[in-house]
């Protein structure tokens, strides 16, 4: 497994714990080492998807659970 994608799971699952400001710092933390000179296309690529990924614009929308009442016939 590469070790971006291993590093990235862990950032967004410790993410999903934080308050939302907290994920939002991470993400501004990774949106600054992605503009450094010394990142590849392909680096500067990862940090934003994941930076992306712990903001609202790469969230993808949980379902809504809903309970279904009724009885038997």
């Amino acid at each position: 497994m590469d070790f971006n994608m291993i590093v990235g799971g862990a950032l967004i699952a410790i993410c999903e714990a934080l308050p939302p400001e907290g994920a939002g710092q991470i993400a501004g933390v990774l949106h600054r080492l992605a503009e450094r000179e010394s990142m590849t296309p392909a680096e500067r690529h990862i940090f934003e998807t994941c930076a992306d990924t712990l903001t609202s614009r790469g969230r993808p929308k949980r379902p809504t659970l809903h309970v279904i009442e009724g009885g038997a016939a």
